[in-house]
């Protein structure tokens, strides 16, 4: 296999032999740790994302204050959406966005939503 790629056999049935079919999953080109910013109504401040090869992404914001998990999916090639939820210090948030990768760099932008003891915010978010 290629460094870093994922072999999957999933819908395959029955007895699998060495000459068995099997899928070549490229490695995650997103996968990482990046830090980003964020800023609207309701607040401004600064997160941490993980994305790990198959796509699934975990955020911690403001130094752990609030943590989320979510998804990156990974149809594209250049650029791929992510989408997740959080909880944390009496805030709920939602976050989308999107992943884009030139040359090695990986930039991403989205929106996020929250709402906190009735009151809520919205705005934006970048990873350099």
């Amino acid at each position: 296999p290629v460094t870093g790629s994922l072999v999957s056999s999933s819908g395959v049935n029955g007895f699998i032999s060495s000459f068995g079919t099997y899928c070549l999953m490229s490695p995650n080109s997103f996968a990482g740790t990046y830090s980003g910013s964020y800023t609207g109504t309701g607040g401004s401040g600064t997160f941490s994302m993980t994305v790990d090869q198959v796509g699934n992404l975990s955020v911690t914001v403001n130094g752990g204050a609030e943590t989320g998990t979510g998804t990156l999916s990974l149809s594209g090639a250049g650029s791929v959406s992510a989408a997740g939820s959080g909880t944390g210090n009496g805030v709920n948030f939602t976050f989308t966005g999107n992943f884009s990768m030139t040359g090695q760099a990986v930039t991403a932008t989205g929106t996020w939503k929250g709402t906190k003891s009735g009151l809520s915010g919205n705005g934006t978010w970048t990873i350099p």
